[in-house]
C-alpha cells in the first residue's frame, strides 16, 4: 500500500515544521502536539525525533515520562493519521529497545536485509502503536543499573503511566490491545490481570511465563540461586556470599548454572556491576577466586581455557551456538545489529532481576483470572523461556488461543520468516476489533 502524500502533505509539513523549531527540550507535556525531545542514542545527543512515514501515513514521535522509580522512561508513538480502529501497546523483552521493533510499525527501517514486505510488518493496519523502553533498558537507563529491576511492579506501573500519557490510550475510544514479547509478555499479563477494564485483548509472543534452567538443574533451583544472591543486596552477589552455595543447591549445580549463563567475555549472567570483580560468581567458580572459596574450582590454564570451556559443552549444559548470524533461524548480520551489537542492547541481567522475575511469575499464577481475549504464540523448542508454560490455562480464561511453531526460535517477531506469526496476530487484531 502506498499513500499519495499530496492528500495530507500540507498538514504533515506544518507539523514537522513546528517540530523543527521546537528546540531541544524533552517532550513532557500531555497534549497532542508533537515537540522535539531527546534522541534515543546512548550519547543522548539532542535532535528531533518526530518523523513522517510516507508509505503508511504515520507520524512517529518519541517522548519521555517520569517512571515509577522517579527517573525518565522513553516511549514512542506510531500515530496513524487516519481513523484508528484500534490502539496496540507493545512491550518488548529483556535487553531490548524501541528501535528493534520499528520495522513492525513503520517503513522507516530496513530490516533485516532491505525494505520489509507488507506481510512482514503490521504497519498497514489502521492502528496506532505505542511502545516504550522499560526501566534499565534501551535509553531508559539514566540513574539506573542496566538490565536490573528492584521490583517488576515498577514495570507494571510504567505501563499504567503510559496509558495516562498517550491520548489515544487515555480516551479509550477504540479497542486497546497489549502485544508483548518474552519478558514483556509477563509484564503485559500482570498489567491486564490488574487492569482488565483498560485492555481489550492480549497478544503474547514467547512470553516469559516460566524459566528454563541448565540441564541437571531445575527452575526451582535457579530460583533459589537468584533469591540467595539477590539478598540482602537487590543487585545480587554480596561479597560475603560470593563463593557460597545456597542451602539445598549442590555446588555442581551452581557451577552448571554459572557456566551456562556466562558470556564469553566472563562478565557473566546475573552479576552485580557494583562489585569490583566483573562476573564475580563465574570467575570464582572457574578459578577458585578468592582462594577461600568453599566451592571446588575448575582448573584452567589461564583465560583462554576458561573461554573455551564457556563456549564449549560443560557437563549438564548444552553447546552454546553462535547467536549471530544463525542461518537455521534465517537471521542475518543486519538483524544481529538489533539483537546483539546495537549500543542500546542490554547486558545480561542481575540476580536481582532474575529473582524479581520469579516473584512476578508466582504472583501471576496466584492472581485473578484474565478474562479477556488472549493469543499466545510459542516456539515449542524455545531455549530462552519455558514453552511448557505457554498454555491456555489459568490464569488465562476460556477465550484463549495458542499458536505453536517449531522453527522460529525465541524471536518469533524478528526472524526473517516472521510473516506466518504476524499473519496470525494480524487476523486476531482484525477479528477482535471488527475491521
Amino acid at each position: 500500500m502506498t499513500r499519495n502524500p499530496g492528500t495530507w502533505s500540507l498538514a504533515a509539513s506544518a507539523l514537522l515544521a513546528s517540530v523543527a523549531v521546537a528546540g531541544c527540550a524533552a517532550a513532557t507535556d500531555e497534549s497532542d502536539d508533537f515537540t522535539a525531545e531527546q534522541s534515543a542514542d546512548v550519547e543522548s545527543a539532542c535532535k528531533t525525533q518526530a518523523k513522517l512515514d510516507w508509505e503508511y501515513g504515520r507520524i512517529v514521535k518519541t517522548s519521555t515520562f517520569e517512571g515509577a522509580d522517579g527517573n525518565s522512561v522513553r516511549y514512542r508513538e506510531y500515530r496513524h493519521l487516519g481513523k484508528d480502529k484500534a490502539v496496540v501497546v507493545y512491550l518488548n523483552g529483556r535487553a531490548e529497545f524501541i528501535e528493534k521493533y520499528d520495522v513492525l510499525f513503520t517503513s522507516l527501517h530496513e530490516f533485516p536485509d532491505g525494505p520489509a514486505a507488507p506481510e512482514e510488518t503490521l504497519a498497514d493496519l489502521p492502528v496506532t502503536f505505542v511502545t516504550l523502553d522499560h526501566e534499565g533498558q534501551g535509553a531508559s537507563i539514566d540513574g539506573r543499573v542496566r538490565s536490573h529491576i528492584d521490583d517488576f511492579d515498577l514495570l507494571i506501573e510504567d505501563v499504567g503511566t503510559l496509558f495516562e500519557r498517550v491520548p489515544a490510550l487515555r480516551r479509550h475510544r477504540v479497542p486497546v490491545y497489549l502485544m508483548a514479547h518474552s519478558m514483556g509478555g509477563l509484564v503485559a499479563a500482570r498489567f491486564a490481570q490488574q487492569n482488565q477494564d483498560k485492555v481489550d485483548g492480549l497478544v503474547l509472543s514467547s512470553p516469559m511465563l516460566g524459566m528454563l534452567a541448565p540441564a541437571g538443574a531445575t527452575a526451582e533451583q535457579l530460583g533459589q540461586v537468584a533469591a540467595f544472591y539477590a539478598s540482602p543486596q537487590p543487585y545480587g552477589l554480596g561479597m560475603d556470599k560470593l563463593c557460597t552455595s545456597p542451602p539445598g543447591v549442590d555446588a555442581s549445580v551452581l557451577i552448571g548454572i554459572a557456566a551456562c549463563h556466562a558470556d564469553p567475555t566472563l562478565t557473566g549472567c546475573f552479576y552485580d556491576p557494583s562489585q569490583p570483580i566483573c562476573g564475580a560468581l563465574t570467575q570464582c567458580l572457574l578459578y577458585g577466586y578468592p582462594n577461600e572459596c568453599g566451592l571446588p574450582p575448575i582448573d584452567f590454564a589461564g583465560l583462554q581455557g576458561a573461554l573455551q570451556y564457556l563456549q564449549g559443552q560443560p557437563e549438564g549444559c548444552d553447546t552454546r551456538p553462535a547467536a549471530c548470524p544463525f542461518p537455521e533461524l534465517t537471521t542475518s548480520d543486519a538483524s544481529c545489529w538489533y539483537a546483539e551489537d546495537h549500543p542500546l542492547h542490554g547486558p545480561e541481567a542481575t540476580f536481582g532481576w532474575l529473582n524479581q522475575a520469579f516473584i512476578a511469575q508466582g504472583e501471576l499464577y496466584a492472581g485473578a483470572a484474565i478474562d479477556i481475549p488472549t493469543l499466545i504464540l510459542s516456539n515449542t523448542n524455545d531455549t530462552i523461556v519455558d514453552p511448557s508454560k505457554h498454555v491456555c490455562a489459568a490464569p488465562f480464561g476460556s477465550d484463549c488461543a495458542l499458536a505453536t511453531y517449531t522453527d522460529y526460535g525465541h524471536e518469533l517477531l524478528t526472524s526473517a520468516d516472521r510473516a506466518e506469526p504476524l499473519g496470525v496476530i494480524r487476523a486476531f487484531i482484525k477479528d477482535q476489533a471488527g475491521f
